[in-house]
């Protein structure tokens, strides 16, 4: 009877108490939806899974919240538009999966291929990654926000510029941004495909991709010429 008395006078307290009422729903509220750790991480993972399912041409917000169950406007509130939200995601799978231009002639032949071998094991290690790079840079979303990806990619893009003005002192500007573009895309392909078919460990694959960087760059720009 007690017990029952106390009952009633707290229940009668929430008509006359509207904020004791609201802090109790605004309590159970916060106990149903757990704050999530690190989303920007977890969004940033998913675009690259998705990616690596089924490619980047069907990717959407839609589905991404679907899967972390939460809404399609906090993935907006956390990334602003869907262009930021992949070029988040471009330069976190470049910094898991870098790629860099190994020359034969920097340390040696056989110094310089053990370092391209180590990235291209490097790249194999994080395969949602190394796919990400690679169907970025072949959606419209590089084409559209090439600036912002060349910024990300400018150690490398960087050293091939270099390599080709090396080879090639008189080259010209326009025609110097052209074949670097090419020959990053190409480096892209390459770490690619060393993924795809799970052939980081296969030397003379290896050796051949290697190979072809020196000796596709110098045709190509004697060709070009």
């Amino acid at each position: 009877m007690h017990m029952f008395v106390l009952m009633t006078r707290f229940i009668n307290s929430l008509d006359t108490n509207p904020y004791l009422l609201n802090n109790l729903v605004q309590r159970k509220t916060n106990m149903a939806r757990p704050r999530i750790k690190n989303l920007d991480q977890n969004i940033i993972h998913e675009v690259m899974a998705l990616s690596y399912e089924s490619g980047l041409s069907v990717l959407s917000t839609k589905k991404i919240a679907s899967r972390l169950k939460v809404s399609e406007p906090t993935i907006f509130a956390h990334f602003g538009t869907k262009a930021k939200l992949l070029l988040a995601a471009f330069a976190e799978a470049w910094s898991l999966a870098p790629i860099d231009f190994i020359m034969p002639d920097e340390n040696g032949d056989e110094e310089s291929f053990r370092v391209f071998r180590e990235h291209c094991i490097g790249a194999a290690e994080n395969p949602l990654a190394c796919r990400y790079v690679a169907n970025f840079m072949k959606s419209d979303y590089y084409r559209r926000h090439k600036d912002e990806a060349k910024e990300i990619m400018k150690v490398l893009w960087n050293k091939v510029g270099d390599v080709i003005r090396k080879i090639h002192p008189a080259i010209d500007k326009e025609r110097l941004e052209i074949l670097t573009e090419i020959f990053v895309e190409s480096a892209v392909a390459n770490h690619n495909s060393v993924c795809d078919l799970n052939l980081a460990h296969e030397d003379r694959y290896l050796r051949t991709l290697y190979d072809y960087r020196y000796y596709g760059l110098t045709y190509l720009l004697n060709k070009s010429e």
